[in-house]
């Protein structure tokens, strides 16, 4: 029962965080569910990968009797596979920079709190409201991206015999 209380204060504390990185008031989980959206998306036309690497296989190896033979021919490099993938994510993150600018002209409207966060000791409070919580964003979806390439890579030495992988 302890780890389950301390997992309700964990994300309490993650959602104060994330409230930081806001401005006030703001409904930042519709933009979170957006940016979730967009970098599934982002992923499903980066599974074109298996496709490739099933084609790959069957070039490198035949099956005889149940064994995996080695062609000897060379597999296609792994930059080949993934060739273009990074840019699916673009919507991504040029979604998240466009939040960054609809958040500084967030302060402009309703009780045009603009003028008390100009008054504000701290100048820099306003600039981290609007970018924090976008950059935090970018930076974890940069992570995952580089986390699937590593997996990809990995599935693809996993798959593809030694005597086969290129240079």
């Amino acid at each position: 029962m302890g780890s389950r209380k301390k997992r309700i204060e964990m994300m309490i504390k993650v959602r104060e965080v994330l409230k930081t990185g806001y401005p006030p008031g703001y409904e930042y989980r519709q933009e979170c569910r957006a940016a979730v959206i967009l970098f599934g998306i982002g992923i499903i036309p980066g599974l074109d990968f298996f496709r490739k690497l099933y084609r790959v296989f069957g070039e490198v190896v035949r099956v005889e009797n149940g064994r995996i033979i080695p062609t000897g021919l060379e597999a296609e490099p792994f930059a080949w596979l993934v060739q273009g993938q990074e840019g699916m994510f673009a919507p991504f993150f040029l979604f998240l920079a466009a939040m960054s600018v609809y958040h500084y002209f967030y302060y402009y409207r309703g009780a045009k709190s603009i003028y008390l966060m100009r008054r504000l000791p701290e100048r820099r409070t306003m600039i981290k409201s609007c970018i924090w919580g976008p950059a935090l964003c970018m930076a974890a979806g940069a992570v995952l991206m580089a986390a699937l390439r590593l997996l990809y890579y990995l599935i693809y030495l996993l798959i593809i015999p030694a005597q086969c992988l290129p240079g």
